[in-house]
């Protein structure tokens, strides 16, 4: 009888180990995450079919629709920009009418093809009151950034951000005029953000359409101030993740114990492809699970 107990007694507890492992490997929440969807339906032809990203983006909506996410990031270049404004705000609507059948939060990062569109009908658009903003969930802050802030591109000549950008392509004639930076005043909330959620205790994860840290390629893909923030990251040992878009073939860095992710485009995927991701959130790391084009990784977080 007593051999009958014990027997039970171990069925029992190696049933509530099982269960244990099993919960141990479940996320915390999950998200979907996509880059470059670049729609253009004036442009079929060449190395990056952009009339494809529709059929592309409203596969994907219906495979995020079937996984219990708790929201979307949009990486930026929503659009490629077409012949003129009023066809580029017709390709953004396209868009948007897909997106618009997301049953969950979507938020989105804006990228130079994005500002083709006046900035204020596009953020109208894509209901922001501006282009960097932040987020909370589950003991995580969500930081997104404008990396259009400064620049040539989007802003009116004689505005503060435009001025600012001839005087930095001045300074750096080989920055392109296609470029972008932050603003003094968006490293100044950057860096009261990073502030908070150390005093909160909560991790961060920052998004940005260019790259802030990216070893493998040109500057070109970085933010023109990149440095900067890369500053500010490194005074914070709370942020775990940062990533980017445009560059379409995709990338990844370590730095100082934060990640540097670099998502491929869907615009680059193949005609009959795709290319976007969900990413999963543990306790201790983070799993992106790609589709198409998009590079699967996991994702330790250690200190620096």
């Amino acid at each position: 009888m007593l051999r009958l107990i014990n027997r039970i007694v171990l069925i029992v507890c190696l049933a509530l180990s099982t269960v244990t492992m099993l919960s141990a490997q479940t996320p915390t929440f999950s998200f979907g995450i996509v880059a470059d969807i670049q729609y253009d339906n004036e442009n079929p032809n060449g190395k990056r079919n952009n009339t494809a990203s529709i059929r592309k983006l409203t596969d994907c909506v219906a495979d995020w629709n079937a996984k219990p996410l708790a929201f979307t990031i949009q990486l930026g270049d929503i659009i490629d920009g077409n012949v003129t404004p009023e066809a580029t705000m017709l390709d953004l609507h396209n868009v948007m009418d897909v997106l618009v059948n997301l049953r969950h939060p979507l938020y989105h990062v804006v990228g130079n093809h994005c500002v083709n569109i006046q900035r204020t009908k596009l953020l109208k658009q894509l209901s922001l009151d501006r282009a960097y903003y932040a987020f909370v969930r589950e003991g995580w802050r969500f930081i997104i950034l404008d990396c259009m802030d400064v620049s040539m591109k989007g802003r009116a000549p004689g505005s503060e951000q435009y001025d600012r950008a001839l005087a930095y392509r001045a300074d750096n004639p080989e920055a392109k005029e296609s470029g972008g930076g932050i603003s003094d005043a968006q490293k100044y909330w950057l860096a009261a953000q990073l502030q908070m959620a150390g005093r909160r205790g909560e991790r961060v994860m920052i998004f940005s359409h260019r790259s802030i840290f990216n070893p493998d390629k040109a500057e070109s893909v970085l933010i023109w101030n990149a440095a900067d923030v890369r500053s500010l990251i490194d005074a914070n040992d709370h942020v775990a993740v940062a990533f980017n878009g445009h560059h379409h073939e995709g990338g990844y860095g370590l730095r100082n114990g934060v990640h540097y992710v670099t998502l491929e485009g869907m615009v680059q995927a193949p005609e009959t492809g795709n290319g976007y991701g969900v990413v999963d959130v543990y306790e201790d790391w983070i799993e992106i699970m790609g589709i198409g084009n998009v590079t699967s990784r996991v994702l330790q977080f250690g200190g620096k």
